[in-house]
């Protein structure tokens, strides 16, 4: 129920029902349903604004990933973590989060993982100032999504690195400080809902719950 209703947009339902069901997952000690539970949470929270605590819910989840050795849900618990300091403002913290990402997505060979990590690491640094590591991590991404055909993240690599090329001109012409820009965040837009759509744009792989 709680997974229907995060795919019809309703948060506070799909929020209710995950709720309800992690203490039944932790009282029949099944680990992998408390952790996609958790990261359930984490996500519909993180789409609400509750930033404090999708970062709870988050931080419970990777716990768990990491002790019972789940790759996968690991690089989609840290992106979304990710993400949610992008969007607090913590742009040294995201950078290294998606760098955390991108190196799992590439060990478990998760091409839509990657372009996604590769293109929010694009415009972190572009928030940053360091225009030519955004070019590279965008020009990047761009390639394996053009590979993968992932076309709504395509398009958000081009837009981002019209922008970043926009951003770095007007910097020369009047220098600002760093994190100024208006590059495109990646939590801001998510791509249209497709069923069994294989990427999710907060957990970077399938739906989990």
């Amino acid at each position: 129920m709680g997974a229907i209703a995060d795919y019809q947009d309703r948060y506070a339902v799909a929020e209710a029902h995950f709720a309800e069901a992690l203490p039944l997952y932790q009282q029949l000690g099944d680990r992998r349903g408390e952790n996609r539970c958790l990261s359930s949470l984490g996500v519909v929270a993180a789409v609400q604004g509750h930033d404090g605590a999708a970062r709870d819910y988050l931080a419970a989840s990777l716990e768990i990933c990491r002790k019972i050795g789940d790759r996968q849900g690991e690089a989609n618990t840290v992106n979304s973590l990710a993400v949610v300091e992008q969007r607090t403002g913590n742009l040294m913290r995201s950078e290294e989060e998606f760098v955390q990402s991108l190196v799992i997505s590439r060990e478990i060979g998760n091409q839509f993982l990657e372009a996604q990590c590769l293109n929010n690491l694009g415009w972190i640094v572009g928030q940053l100032g360091e225009y030519a590591r955004s070019r590279t991590f965008l020009n990047e991404a761009l390639t394996l999504q053009q590979e993968i055909g992932d076309r709504w993240v395509e398009a958000l690599c081009r837009s981002n690195l019209g922008v970043i090329s926009h951003e770095e001109g007007g910097a020369r012409r009047s220098p600002k400080p760093p994190g100024a820009g208006s590059c495109h965040r990646p939590g801001d837009r998510r791509p249209p809902r497709r069923r069994n759509d294989p990427e999710r744009a907060w957990r970077g792989g399938p739906d989990q719950a």
